[in-house]
């Protein structure tokens, strides 16, 4: 037991001296004499553990998708959005690149055109699929734009993740990364991500019956300023597209009976009439309006969450 758990910390000791010198100078420029140097170890040693240096090429990359899945799997239960999951994704990742060199040779040998050898799927493949679902799941979830192309927007994060840390990698710390890739989100999150539907409730029920005008003024001073046609300004104008919509929803919101009353809830709660009434009410419309209540059994245990909290 002993002897193996030496062979496995002596296996780890090699592979982490390769990944840093692989980092630092690249795989074509270092040698099997560099690693056992580096490691401390002899020849006899890393050899049990790898015939050549395509294996621990190999044996890091096998690593880096690993902990692509772990943490996916990991914020998979933690309730965020599919949205916010692929992002914490990026930068935890991102993170271990700070923390080890694992992951920063990992991304050097796949970006050097070193080999990836099956069953190990080639890693930009495996986190655009990852991407894959959690865009599709987003976009199920009313948090991006429902008219994308999933693939190719999921390619384009890979692209730009990738480009993002090769880029930084080259003309800055390391440990700027996070915030290199907190500029990324920004630059996405603008294209990608529709104004919400409760933000589109709020905008409709306080500007009122003045919203819809406003939002056709704002449409036809923009044709106005660039010359375009209203039809070319809308094209290009997601913010108007995405709260004309919630113009729709707000007249379908509207007309639909409520699903409590004042009288009920102060019914129900024993509380009098007053402003607390009202604020509960429009709690509840806010509520049905975005989708998180659709029952009066719904609503009513919506209010008494919020009294008793």
């Amino acid at each position: 037991m002993a002897r193996q758990l030496r062979a496995e910390q002596t296996r780890a000791t090699i592979i982490t001296a390769a990944a840093d010198l692989f980092d630092r100078h690249g795989y074509e420029s270092t040698s099997l004499s560099d690693i056992v140097e580096h490691a401390q170890v002899t020849k006899g040693a890393l050899y049990f553990h790898f015939a050549a240096k395509e294996d621990l090429a190999h044996a890091i990359m096998e690593l880096q998708s690993r902990a692509l899945r772990e943490v996916a799997g990991d914020l998979d239960g933690q309730g965020y959005s599919s949205l916010e999951t692929l992002m914490r994704i990026t930068f935890s990742m991102a993170r271990l690149s700070v923390e080890g060199p694992i992951p920063r040779a990992g991304l050097r040998l796949t970006t050097g055109g070193v080999e990836v050898r099956p069953p190990l799927q080639h890693p930009f493949t495996e986190f655009r699929d990852v991407a894959s679902r959690k865009l599709l799941g987003a976009v199920k979830e009313s948090d991006l734009h429902t008219d994308i192309d999933v693939d190719a927007v999921a390619h384009s994060v890979v692209s730009f993740y990738v480009g993002t840390r090769v880029v930084s990698r080259s003309l800055e710390p390391v440990g700027r990364q996070p915030r290199r890739l907190a500029e990324m989100w920004y630059v996405l999150i603008r294209g990608l991500v529709p104004v919400t539907r409760r933000a589109r409730y709020r905008f409709f029920r306080d500007l009122g019956e003045d919203a819809r005008d406003l939002l056709l003024l704002a449409l036809a001073d923009g044709a106005g300023v660039t010359g375009e046609s209203p039809l070319a300004t809308w094209r290009r104008s997601p913010v108007i597209r995405d709260l004309l919509t919630g113009w729709r929803e707000e007249q379908t919101a509207t007309a639909a009976p409520p699903l409590v009353r004042g009288e009920d809830v102060m019914e129900r709660f024993g509380i009098g009439p007053g402003p607390e009434v009202g604020r509960l009410l429009e709690l509840v419309d806010e509520e049905r309006a975005v989708g998180t209540v659709s029952t009066r059994d719904e609503a009513l245990e919506l209010v008494r969450a919020q009294l008793a909290g």
